[in-house]
């Protein structure tokens, strides 16, 4: 029965994708690449720099930035350079999704490793999600007649059950 439906299913699927009106999916090249990296990572970040210039002074912003983002892209490449690596080795079998940050460091750094790496991510996503509720809570405020906190709390509730 399983055997059948499966089967059924691949039919569907190859007289899908031979159909006249079918026109494969684009691979995205490096500056499509680059853009979607680039709106994926401005968020919070974007939104916090005039106030860490603020606090730091132009001149310290300005020195400061170009080591803070060369620091970020030497961390990135060796990221990208030990997935390689691994991925070659004794992970041979393995596909790109199952070497995700927690396998990695379990690989190199064993169960506290993962366990860490585990936590940091949680803690800074949190942070990010908190980050936009502040801002949102901080947006609405003016407009609303809700205090600051109410307007937090709101914006919490209708993104929690998403």
């Amino acid at each position: 029965m399983l055997r059948s439906l499966v089967g059924s299913e691949m039919c569907i699927r190859d007289s899908l994708l031979n159909h006249s009106s079918y026109c494969p999916p684009k691979t995205s090249g490096n500056g499509v690449t680059f853009i979607n990296l680039l709106k994926s990572n401005i968020g919070a970040g974007f939104l916090a720099m005039p106030y860490a210039f603020y606090n730091i002074g132009i001149v310290g912003g300005c020195l400061l930035v170009p080591i803070i983002v060369a620091v970020a892209v030497a961390g990135m490449r060796l990221l990208v350079s030990v997935k390689a690596r691994l991925r070659d080795s004794e992970f041979r079998t393995k596909s790109d999704a199952e070497l995700t940050y927690p396998a990695i460091a379990k690989t190199l750094l064993g169960q506290w490793g993962m366990v860490v790496v585990t936590a940091s991510l949680f803690v800074s996503q949190l942070g990010s999600c908190g980050a936009y509720l502040i801002f949102w809570g901080n947006t609405f405020d003016s407009v609303a007649s809700v205090p600051r906190w109410g307007c937090i709390l709101i914006a919490a509730a209708a993104v929690l059950p998403v």
